[in-house]
């Protein structure tokens, strides 16, 4: 598990390959490691491809539908006239942004992360570029709302799974156990959002102003 991941991550910082070539190399050495351990069988292989077709399938599946929203949305104008609509209102930008947070923040406790950004970014990007936002700095926002929905009920995908792995601790204990988690990201949030600049600090860091 060190290998793969020291693999992965090295690769994606050193810039020797970009993260849809890391995704590929990453599942290439799993390969490997899996075959080297003398793990890799007829069967395991068979319920891997399996498991690839139905993950490979939901998402076309989402994209055709995101690309239908998206051409329906750029008909019919609806977020350009939902930004001009929210910029001419006598209310402070945060105001706006802390709504459309909570509007994440909900989403996120019943939908998936890919299907929430594919349906949602198309309507309030143009809003957050009118009303002066960084888009980066929207787009980390955004990760965090989404990791907060990940562990905060009904849905709470990764409590679900921790669920499947230790399945002698209750589920009840688990949502439990993710509450100072969740303040954890509530207050990332909030710093993030008071000094947008902490958002691209880092990058800044290492590679400089792009």
């Amino acid at each position: 598990m060190v290998i793969l991941f020291g693999f992965v991550f090295a690769g994606m910082f050193s810039g020797v390959f970009t993260i849809n070539e890391a995704a590929a190399c990453g599942a290439f050495i799993a390969f490997v490691i899996m075959a080297l351990m003398r793990r890799l069988t007829i069967k395991s292989l068979f319920e891997v491809m399996k498991d690839t077709v139905k993950t490979t399938g939901m998402c076309f599946m989402m994209l055709i539908g995101a690309t239908v929203f998206g051409n329906f949305l750029a008909i019919t104008q609806v977020p350009m006239k939902l930004a001009s609509y929210v910029s001419g209102l006598n209310v402070s930008p945060y105001i706006v942004l802390f709504f459309i947070v909570v509007v994440y923040a909900i989403l996120g406790c019943f939908m998936d992360a890919l299907p929430m950004i594919m349906l949602t970014v198309p309507i309030f990007l143009p809003v957050i570029l009118k009303l002066g936002f960084d888009p980066i700095w929207f787009g980390v926002i955004i990760i965090l709302v989404m990791e907060l929905g990940l562990i905060t009920p009904p849905v709470g995908m990764n409590c679900y799974v921790i669920s499947g792995i230790a399945k002698d601790v209750p589920l009840s204990k688990i949502f439990k156990g993710s509450i100072p988690f969740a303040i954890a990201l509530v207050l990332c949030i909030v710093i993030v959002t008071a000094f947008p600049s902490l958002a691209t600090w880092l990058p800044t860091l290492f590679y400089g102003n792009m």
